[in-house]
């Protein structure tokens, strides 16, 4: 056989071989590697103070551990309110025919130029304090009424006026109150007297006559009586004596 004969035999099997050896050694590098998806990660949600996981199904993408809000963690009971304490069978209760004296302490002057203070009224259990003015014509028409108020109620209430217009015009009230029949209880005073400052602002509403009723220790015992009640102002008087 002749070289070039052997040539071309050798020539195939030596490019076979050096192919089968480029092949093997790109597979051993991993060029021909298939990549493969990471497996999926676990999801958690806490709950009560314990981590429970699971397992996301395949091609959900998995997910980061979520952490639940303070709005989802369990709330503790709360204590049932308890009820007050029962009242002691032995404490004693409340007076209701106690008095006491005028709660303001205060020194003025009535329309005849006598002096007045808390102690002028005595002690009652109700207090009824009157704004009114010379100028005033449902003052004036009421005035009778209230005379017989402080008659009729003059044991247990004690009666003062504060005259809006006193310091210009108490001749005027003189003769309102001396024709109307006011006896001597229902005093009527100056306004500006400075222990009175706190009973003048519960009146002072804007309007005249308005009235209010307070007990012995300052507190009044419903909204202003804005107006001329007359003789309505019994069922008031009424309903806080025998409250």
């Amino acid at each position: 056989m002749g070289i070039q004969s052997l040539h071309k035999k050798l020539v195939p099997v030596l490019m076979l071989a050096l192919c089968s050896a480029l092949l093997i050694s790109a597979c051993g590098n991993g060029l021909f590697n298939i990549p493969r998806d990471d497996p999926p990660k676990p999801t958690g949600t806490v709950s009560g103070g314990s981590s429970e996981e699971t397992t996301s199904p395949a091609g959900s993408g998995g997910g980061a551990e979520d952490t639940a809000s303070p709005s989802e963690q369990p709330l503790k009971p709360q204590p049932e309110p308890k009820p007050p304490d029962d009242p002691s069978p032995d404490a004693p209760s409340t007076n209701n025919n106690a008095a006491g004296v005028f709660p303001f302490n205060f020194t003025s002057t009535d329309i005849y130029g006598n002096t007045v203070t808390e102690e002028t009224l005595g002690e009652k259990r109700l207090f009824f304090v009157h704004y009114w003015a010379t100028w005033c014509g449902p003052c004036i028409y009421e005035m009778p009424d209230l005379a017989q108020l402080a008659i009729d109620y003059g044991d247990e209430v004690g009666f003062i006026a504060l005259l809006l217009d006193f310091d210009s015009n108490p001749d005027g009230a003189r003769k309102i109150t001396e024709s109307a029949g006011i006896p001597s209880s229902f005093v009527m005073v100056d306004p500006g007297a400075a222990g009175l400052k706190k009973v003048v602002a519960m009146v002072q509403t804007g309007y005249v006559p308005t009235t209010v009723i307070i007990d012995y220790n300052g507190e009044m015992l419903d909204s202003p009586l804005i107006g001329a009640y007359g003789a309505g102002y019994a069922d008031a008087l009424d309903h806080f004596l025998n409250y």
